[in-house]
């Protein structure tokens, strides 16, 4: 990803997240009840959201609130688009959820214009789009191809519900801004916190897709590599091409040729071709090993977290499990988190080994924070929660809640797909 790529993706990102803050603020100001009704969030939230807006426009501000919510270098969306709301799309209006959310159709009509023209710029890359906005049906970014992208601009407009989810919480507002010594909080940490806020709903369909994905996906560590049968010559350097370009990703990453070939079994990768690949591209790389866990560090957890669940939306689209892993984990460490701490090697080894040898592994949902993490049986310390455990070292805000702010049902385990 060239750095143009990159400026480009925060640059579509902070102009959505600013879109729908300010619209939310907007339609909030006029009625809180068709704020929680139009976006689809609590009222409470709404009417938070209005005071910060109100604050903002006081006479004497101290700092505006929702500009710098804005700002933080992650979605604070998802893209909510369908193949019904492609076929509905024509030049008629399609009726808003009730009559009084219709006097909002022109807020409607911006945030959908600016969502397809974000779509129709990834949509030629199934993988980034899924990365970027979230879209993880191939029908669905194969009918934005093929649709003139004016006349998906026009009828986009003409929809009756935002295509957009709002992902922003009680728990988020809390700690975003400030920490409890009083310095700003860090955007890399906001970043991690906003990429794993999953409400109960979300995770409820997450535990029930990796359910899926365990029976659909054999594990993809093998015990002993399948070896094919020697034939007298030495093996070709030659891969195919999805192979080598997945290989010199893990290659760049720092994952040995024996690791690489015992999780490509089924693509007959053996290690004297990674071997011959690796000194041919990367003759000075120095074995770089990371000494320390991801267990033991919560923002390493968070990481891994955001990498796990960009995994299971490529995984959605079709990819095998350790494809979808290096793409998501080539994302997180180019895109949002270049001088990231977690390496892709720890990454497989603390938690993939134990994940299909003992399943030991798994997500699980905290109500306090309203966010997903990774949880080992064996190495769960006092406060298992890695974002609880950054507000205790006052690495994020305090843990005031909102008035009428009512904490998430325990929920069941979710063990991590193969």
């Amino acid at each position: 990803m060239t750095e143009n790529t990159r400026t480009a993706i925060l640059t579509d990102q902070k102009l959505l997240n600013e879109e729908l803050i300010s619209s939310i603020a907007e339609v909030a100001s006029i009625n809180v009840q068709h704020c929680a009704d139009l976006f689809e969030i609590p009222l409470s939230l709404a009417q938070r959201i209005r005071d910060m807006d109100e604050g903002r426009n006081s006479a004497s501000p101290d700092r505006d609130l929702l500009l710098d919510l804005a700002t933080t270098p992650a979605p604070l969306w998802r893209v909510s688009l369908s193949l019904n709301d492609l076929r509905r799309l024509n030049g008629q209006p399609s009726p808003m959820f009730s009559g009084e959310l219709e006097p909002y159709r022109p807020i409607v009509a911006r945030i959908n214009r600016m969502v397809v023209g974000m779509l129709v710029r990834y949509a030629h890359d199934p993988v980034q789009a899924a990365l970027v906005c979230g879209v993880t049906h191939s029908a669905v970014l194969n009918m934005v191809q093929e649709a003139a992208c004016a006349s998906l601009l026009d009828c986009a407009a003409h929809l009756g519900r935002p295509l957009l989810e709002a992902r922003i919480t009680h728990a988020m507002l809390d700690r975003f801004f400030i920490t409890c010594d009083g310095e700003p909080a860090d955007p890399g940490l906001r970043a991690l916190v906003a990429m794993t806020a999953v409400c109960e709903s979300e995770f409820s369909v997450l535990v029930r897709d990796t359910a899926n994905d365990m029976l659909r996906h054999a594990s993809p560590f093998a015990e002993e590599p399948i070896k094919p049968k020697r034939s007298g010559k030495m093996p070709s350097i030659l891969l195919k091409p999805e192979d080598g370009q997945l290989v010199v990703k893990m290659l760049s990453y720092r994952v040995k040729p024996i690791d690489i070939e015992r999780c490509l079994p089924d693509r007959g990768v053996r290690v004297l071709q990674i071997e011959r690949l690796q000194s041919e591209m990367f003759p000075k790389t120095k074995d770089v090993r990371d000494a320390q866990q991801i267990w033991g560090s919560a923002t390493r957890r968070l990481q891994a977290t955001s990498v796990l669940l960009k995994q299971n939306a490529l995984m959605a689209l079709g990819l095998e499990p350790v494809h979808a892993l290096v793409e998501a984990f080539d994302f997180h460490a180019r895109y949002q988190s270049p001088d990231a701490m977690l390496s892709l090697p720890r990454l497989m080894k603390d938690v993939f080994a134990l994940a299909h040898g003992q399943h030991q592994t798994r997500f699980r949902h905290c109500g306090e924070c309203e966010s997903v993490h990774l949880s080992n049986e064996d190495k769960s310390g006092t406060l298992d929660c890695p974002q609880c455990c950054l507000v205790y070292r006052k690495k994020l805000g305090h843990k005031r809640r909102w008035k009428n702010y009512i904490e998430s049902a325990d929920l069941p385990e979710c063990r991590l797909a193969a």
